[in-house]
């Protein structure tokens, strides 16, 4: 598969449905596709920028929102690249929450499909191995129940976690034999 405008972006480890898959292990022949979080065009282009060099990625927005300290250490012609860049990168920053959105729906959706799948692949289990699979996983959400609990979302759909839960969890965890 080529696709001239985001060539980064159909390469097989740049792909989200090679990720997704849900069993499969395909991906998908058309790009943008279902598993593609976005389908926004300037969403599209700013992840192309990201995957075909991710330090000019960086010095791109860095550049957008402190241009004066960033001109003076960049050549004539990466300055004029980052530039050229500037109307995509005000776009984005105005589409922000309607893109957080879009992103947060994508993600509720890739999670309850992944669900379906674990769920069809749990319900072909011998009964042994599904009764082995609950208690192995009631004595895990037993030690990670804290930890679970210490989620909290933003607007922006990142997660922020209590460092000293996860490791106290963890501790708990390996003492116990569960890693196994």
């Amino acid at each position: 598969m080529t696709c001239l405008k985001y060539p980064s972006s159909v390469l097989p480890q740049n792909r989200h449905c090679r990720h997704i898959d849900f069993g499969k292990g395909n991906i998908c022949p058309s790009f943008p596709c279902i598993h593609t979080p976005c389908h926004d065009s300037d969403w599209l282009e700013d992840q192309e920028d990201s995957y075909r060099d991710h330090r000019f990625y960086i010095t791109i927005w860095k550049a957008f929102d402190f241009p004066e300290a960033v001109k003076p250490l960049l050549s004539p012609s990466e300055w004029e690249e980052c530039v050229a860049r500037f109307p995509r990168c005000r776009r984005l920053r105005e589409k922000r929450k309607e893109i957080s959105k879009i992103l947060g729906e994508h993600y509720e959706w890739t999670r309850n499909e992944e669900r379906k799948r674990n769920q069809e692949q749990f319900d072909v289990l011998p009964e042994e191995t599904k009764r082995q699979q609950r208690e192995k996983f009631e004595a895990d959400e037993e030690v990670f129940g804290a930890f679970w609990g210490d989620y909290q979302r933003d607007s922006g759909n990142r997660v922020a976690i209590s460092t000293e839960r996860v490791w106290e969890s963890t501790d708990r965890y390996y003492k116990l034999g569960m890693n196994s």
